[in-house]
């Protein structure tokens, strides 16, 4: 069962601060089942406890351009990596209250990020300058976040994050997926969330 007492000033997305909110729909609390999920990246530790994804995706500048092109991509869930890398099936953002994923967009030649705030009761979205380093497999939302992609296809995208700190400090991991939108999807979601975009150009 995942620790509750989460050191909160921790909560690194590699590097990622996550958006302080609540989630737009009321989550069931509910005990966390900690069987393994087989993903398509098998993970491990080194002497630092620093996790890493042992196969880990080649991906080039032109395979990210393309794959981000006319694309978002919409949180689906952040399940956590246990002491032995396997990764749970015990979601992160089910035992958090007051936080929700974010999810991203790219359009204009920039990184757009949305999620719902508590503090405004609705949907935002900020927009960050960006670049991806081939060679790391990092993407650098400049000001936002760093995210470890191990994992890139036409449907998916999977993120090795560094997401919280238990109770002893000590570092927890998580394998983000988020499900890679098309253009049409994406216009959906964003209307959806009654964000309106004055011309949606996407790369």
């Amino acid at each position: 069962m995942m620790k509750r007492n989460k050191v909160m000033a921790s909560l690194l997305v590699g590097g990622t601060l996550m958006g302080v909110s609540a989630c737009n729909t009321t989550k069931e609390q509910t005990k966390q089942n900690t069987s393994k999920v087989v993903p398509p990246v098998t993970f491990a530790f080194n002497k630092k406890g620093e996790c890493y994804a042992k196969n880990k995706q080649n991906i080039s500048a032109e395979e990210f351009e393309r794959l981000t092109k006319s694309a978002g991509w919409e949180w689906q869930s952040s399940c956590m990596i246990d002491k032995n890398g396997n990764v749970t099936t015990a979601d992160f953002y089910q035992s958090i209250v007051g936080m929700s994923p974010i999810n991203y967009y790219f359009s204009d030649g920039q990184c757009h990020s949305f999620f719902f705030s508590n503090a405004t009761g609705q949907n935002v979205k900020y927009d960050y300058d960006y670049r991806f380093d081939p060679k790391t497999g990092i993407l650098d939302i400049k000001g936002h976040a760093r995210l470890n992609i191990v994992r890139m296809t036409e449907d998916e995208v999977g993120i090795l994050e560094r997401i919280s700190c238990d109770a002893d400090g000590k570092p927890e991991y998580a394998y983000t997926v988020y499900n890679r939108l098309d253009e049409q999807t994406l216009m959906g979601v964003l209307m959806q969330r009654r964000l309106t975009v004055k011309k949606l150009i996407l790369k």
